[in-house]
């Protein structure tokens, strides 16, 4: 009986995630990469008739979450004036999702790739912090030669480019 424990035993060690008691290890969720507009087709919505209304469902970046928020918009009503035919709803549905922006580039890139603060407003920002701080604030002292450092060195390169843009190149590209 205890040479069928044994081989048990060394079952458990073979297979990846379950314990040597028997139990099977939670499943993790991995996000692989980041989110990418090439990998999206565009959305054409979801028309739906909620109440006395047409709305058209559809999903938004919010800037900071991960996950797309699912908006809600409506169309126009069901019955009596102001009915629209099929293809002008569907129309009208494209027209709402494009005043959202949730197919273009450019809101993407806001919302997920991040703010559209450039380096310069970034470093102003940092520095008065880092002067204000309360954990080893810099001294007044050392202001204007940061600021110096940044004007000669940093802003006449980075300055106007996005604070959240990051380039693998980067480093390497940088003084050339």
């Amino acid at each position: 009986m205890s040479a069928g424990l044994v081989a048990d035993a060394s079952l458990y060690e073979r297979l990846p995630g379950i314990d040597s008691d028997g139990s099977v290890a939670p499943a993790v969720l991995e996000r692989r990469g980041r989110k990418s507009m090439s990998r999206r087709s565009g959305q054409s919505g979801t028309i739906v008739k909620q109440g006395k209304w047409f709305r058209v469902r559809f999903r938004l970046d919010i800037r900071g979450q991960y996950d797309r928020k699912q908006m809600n918009e409506k169309i126009c009503p069901t019955s009596g004036p102001g009915k629209l035919t099929n293809p002008q709803i569907e129309r009208r549905a494209q027209e709402i999702i494009a005043s959202f922006g949730a197919n273009s580039e450019q809101h993407f890139n806001e919302a997920v790739v991040g703010t559209s603060l450039t380096f310069c407003d970034q470093s102003k920002i940092w520095l008065k912090q880092a002067t204000t701080r309360k954990r080893r604030p810099i001294r007044e002292g050392s202001v204007p030669t940061i600021q110096s450092a940044l004007d000669e060195w940093l802003l006449p390169k980075l300055g106007e480019q996005k604070a959240a843009y990051r380039n693998p190149l980067g480093p390497r590209t940088f003084w050339l």
